[in-house]
C-alpha cells in the first residue's frame, strides 16, 4: 500500500489492520477453526473501516470543538 494520508488511505489501513488482528486471533486456534467464509474473513476488517467512518463523521460535526 502506498500511504499519502488521504481518507482513503487511512480507510484501507484501517481494513488492512482489522485483517491483521483477524489472522492474530485466530493463529492460536484448531486448524478446524480456522477455516472459514469470506464474510466471517472481513468482519473485523469492516469494523475498523466502521469505526474511522464514524470517528470522521464524529470530528465533522464537532467543527474542532469536541473533546476525545
Amino acid at each position: 500500500m502506498t500511504y499519502s494520508g488521504s481518507m482513503t488511505d487511512v480507510s484501507i489501513l484501517a481494513h488492512e489492520l482489522g485483517q491483521g488482528f483477524h489472522h492474530c486471533v485466530m493463529r492460536d486456534l484448531p486448524d478446524a477453526q480456522r477455516h472459514y467464509g469470506r464474510s466471517v474473513a472481513e468482519t473485523a476488517s469492516i469494523f475498523g473501516e466502521t469505526v474511522v467512518r464514524l470517528r470522521n463523521i464524529r470530528l465533522s460535526e464537532c467543527h474542532g470543538h469536541c473533546v476525545g
